[in-house]
């Protein structure tokens, strides 16, 4: 039997709109790992987040968090990328500029520049977990944000009026040296250029000693177009942007009908009786 990587990103892919993983994905997927297979999540979400729903599979999956820069295995931490000083204190500067939040992905916290439950952004990516899975830090100032610099490994820029979203890319992408994608509306991912899902598929298949040609990917985003270099086989959701659409190698169902399960299930020829 050949193993596959099979990576999922979670919002808009194997969530649903109310951020729930179904159980008929659950179902499948843990009887694609019975058989040898390995499952990843594959998130721009902070690591503690990411490893939650993680766990709803199962202790055997893998998690690729903050835009692929955080990477684990069997419960530890194989990967981690970090940003450089000079990198932050302009994504911080640029927010405050524009009056956006920044939040910054550390290994254990989500450091944010305001109170993210009292912004409309909130109610947009709607983080339905429990209390003590996910912990968030308010920074005072700029010499707090200093202070957690060597934790960061992602930055996030969020606010809803897109005009201003659009004008702090615009600037950032002058720098160079940076990877810029939108994970959802109204939000901007920032990382090294270096770095993002699809370099840390490669090194999870490497990890696993399985050919790219054997991974299955599945996405919704811009932030998921990585993805493509880096897999045999790429899924669009039924849901996902075009310029995803356009690349991927077919098209699910959308993630409130169970688009990454039943995708599986035809990829994998099960008959769902069975499961």
């Amino acid at each position: 039997m050949t193993r596959h990587l099979i990576c999922s990103d979670l919002d808009g892919t194997l969530l649903t709109s109310f951020k729930r993983i179904s159980d008929f994905n659950i179902r499948v997927i843990r009887a694609l790992q019975g058989e040898g297979h390995v499952f990843s999540v594959c998130t721009g979400r902070q690591i503690r987040s990411a490893a939650y729903y993680a766990s709803l599979i199962g202790p055997d999956a893998d998690v690729i968090a903050s835009g692929g820069n955080l990477i684990m295995t069997g419960g530890k931490l194989i990967h981690r990328t970090f940003q450089d000083e000079r990198q932050l204190e302009l994504v911080y500067d640029v927010a405050e500029s524009y009056g956006l939040i920044a939040g910054f992905h550390g290994i254990d916290a989500l450091y944010l520049t305001k109170s993210f439950q009292s912004s409309v952004v909130s109610a947009a990516s709607s983080l339905v977990l429990p209390r003590d899975v996910e912990r968030r830090i308010t920074l005072q100032d700029k010499h707090e944000f200093l202070l957690h610099s060597d934790e960061y490994v992602l930055s996030t820029l969020m606010g809803m009026d897109q005009s201003k979203l659009q004008s702090a890319r615009d600037e950032l992408e002058k720098i160079g040296g940076l990877n810029i994608v939108s994970p959802f509306t109204g939000a901007l991912d920032i990382s090294t250029r270096e770095f993002d899902k699809g370099t840390a598929i490669r090194m999870l298949a490497d990890h696993h000693g399985i050919s790219l040609a054997d991974v299955i990917s599945f996405g919704d985003g811009e932030n998921d177009l990585s993805m493509a270099d880096s897999s045999g086989t790429l899924i669009a959701m039924g849901n996902a942007k075009d310029s995803l659409r356009s690349l991927a190698d077919s098209v699910a169902e959308t993630n409130d009908r169970d688009g990454v399960g039943k995708k599986l299930l035809e990829i994998f020829e099960i008959d769902e009786a069975s499961l």
